[in-house]
């Protein structure tokens, strides 16, 4: 916890295998006994492991408000204030950065839209290098079957292709693998 200068006013270490969607209330009910009572709920910010719809509605059910990168794909988002343009930002590097409030049908939550061209760039040069990998490792599984000791059943070939599918699960979805006998 911090406080509005961003110093340091409680902080707690769970062990290594410990969930973080698991520790938010104990976080809270703790804070709640080590720190100074006020009239005010502080604004409790967190990422997406804290974020499930549980902890969600135990925060709205003790009146806190918050601050969270949302688990969930939004479909048929309306922006809010439809009047305004976007709102506009940089970052360091003077790259622009599009903010906009959106609601969507049947979520109470407000969600702000972030969209950025060079997140967009690296994102497309990640898939790419997935894409990349997948088809080396399909070619890979290719290969196997036509050398001298390499996998040709067709229930092992189907378990690397499974395993391959796994690993990279954004490049598979762009393919179809037919294995001929």
């Amino acid at each position: 916890m911090i406080n509005a200068e961003g110093f340091i006013k409680y902080s707690k270490i769970y062990q290594g295998n410990t969930q973080d969607v698991t520790t938010l209330e104990t976080t809270i009910n703790e804070l709640s006994t080590q720190t100074s009572l006020t009239n005010r709920k502080p604004v409790v910010v967190m990422d997406a492991g804290f974020a499930s719809e549980d902890n969600l509605k135990m925060l709205k059910q003790r009146g806190y408000s918050y601050i969270c990168v949302s688990r969930m794909r939004l479909k048929d988002y309306q922006r809010v204030n439809t009047e305004g343009d976007k709102t506009l930002i940089y970052d360091k590097r003077d790259n622009p950065i599009e903010l906009d409030i959106v609601k969507a049908p049947g979520v109470d939550d407000t969600f702000l839209y972030v969209r950025s061209q060079q997140k967009a760039v690296k994102e497309a040069s990640m898939n790419e290098h997935f894409s990349q990998r997948y088809e080396q490792d399909l070619e890979g599984i290719r290969e196997g079957i036509h050398k001298k000791g390499g996998t040709k059943k067709l229930d092992k070939v189907w378990e690397r292709v499974g395993r391959l599918k796994e690993r990279y699960p954004t490049a598979n979805k762009h393919y179809n693998i037919t294995i001929l006998q």
